[in-house]
């Protein structure tokens, strides 16, 4: 089963659910909201360990939702299935910093692809905070103060996780941060089931990331109303957490557009301790091209003229681009389809094929894929 494609229609299941309910479109915001329960399902059979019961407690905080807009119960069931609910341990990953690595942070950033305005921006934050920590080191009063967090914006698969992870390692290289670790989790590892639960999960959260950045993907999830509300009680812990231990970490929250403007309006706490708000922009057909060919060039080559049909099917792609644009996740989705095509285009040749065929794509494979 490809989980990316699986993930793909996720995401634009649950935007398009979350669009309607917005707009006041009750039934087809429980229709889309329906369809991404059933997919990520899905996922989480294919998931273990942490990872799957992160899943399949977002599973049950999408039929709350459900069950929230008709008052139907649609989530008693299902919470047998999300093993671990009444833990107190959150679920996250953590990611360390590439700190056996002699690449600088901002060199790693400038390695990506497109992300113009991103690199402006974290370059932006780069001086200004090693204006004020040589400032401080001064001794000279009145420094001007930032707000070390962040609110990421645009639509998935632009690099936002990527760029919190050099965040980290970025503010570990000029000493604003002791560890550098990212420290990745959602709404379904922050929210729990009952009374008292979700409070705990926070704050062992914003522990793990003492000293790095905690990152929470989707965020706007947790200002979205159900019966219970707990989403409400994690933004609260999280105002708590960040006012606590100021200095100490790193929050940075992140989803679409639209819905993390509704989620920075829903609390005036939020609107005081986010002022940097980095937008991603889509990646545009160019960008994909060159996503896709270092991709290939990990462990392939190309002919030409297959990845002049790529350029054009990445062309096409964009200029119909609608709100459930993959971007980067499109171009290795379709670099992992011409992969299988060339697989089996090889298949019943394999003995007299030599090396260069057995790691060449060439316009059959893309063809395969693309239909042209």
């Amino acid at each position: 089963m490809n989980t990316e494609f699986l993930n793909d229609a996720f995401n634009s299941y649950f935007e398009k659910g979350i669009a309607a309910k917005n707009a006041g479109n009750i039934q087809e915001a429980k229709r889309q909201l329906m369809l991404a329960a059933e997919t990520l399902k899905k996922i989480v059979a294919e998931s273990t360990g942490e990872l799957k019961l992160s899943r399949q407690k977002r599973v049950l905080s999408i039929l709350e939702t459900i069950e929230a807009l008709d008052g139907k119960k649609v989530i008693s069931s299902a919470k047998n299935d999300a093993n671990g609910e009444n833990e107190t341990t959150p679920k996250f990953n953590i990611i360390e910093p590439s700190g056996n690595s002699s690449v600088p942070a901002m060199e790693e950033l400038n390695r990506l692809v497109g992300l113009a305005t991103v690199k402006e921006s974290i370059d932006e934050l780069k001086k200004l905070a090693e204006y004020n920590l040589e400032r401080k080191k001064r001794g000279i009063s009145g420094s001007s103060s930032m707000s070390l967090h962040l609110v990421f914006t645009g639509n998935p698969g632009t690099g936002k996780t990527t760029v919190a992870r050099i965040i980290g390692q970025l503010y570990k290289e000029i000493g604003l941060l002791e560890r550098g670790h990212l420290v990745e989790t959602d709404r379904g590892a922050l929210v729990g089931g009952y009374v008292g639960h979700t409070a705990p999960l926070v704050k062992k959260a914003v522990e793990a990331a003492m000293g790095g950045v905690l990152f929470i993907d989707e965020a706007y999830t947790l200002s979205e109303k159900s019966e219970n509300d707990f989403g409400k009680e994690a933004i609260n812990t999280l105002l708590k957490e960040m006012e606590d231990k100021r200095d100490k970490f790193v929050l940075i929250v992140a989803g679409y557009t639209k819905p993390m403007e509704g989620f920075i309006a829903s609390n005036p706490g939020l609107k005081s301790r986010f002022n940097t708000y980095i937008e991603f922009d889509d990646y545009k057909d160019a960008e994909l091209s060159e996503i896709f060919g270092k991709i290939v060039a990990e462990k392939y080559t190309i002919t030409d003229d297959a990845m002049e049909l790529v350029a054009n099917h990445f062309a096409e792609v964009y200029k119909q681009r609608q709100g459930d644009f993959a971007n980067a996740r499109g171009a290795r989705n379709l670099y992992e389809k011409i992969i299988v095509k060339q697989a089996k285009r090889l298949s019943s040749m394999l003995e007299r094929a030599d090396d260069n065929e057995l790691v060449t794509i060439t316009t059959q494979d893309v063809q395969a894929v693309i239909g042209k």
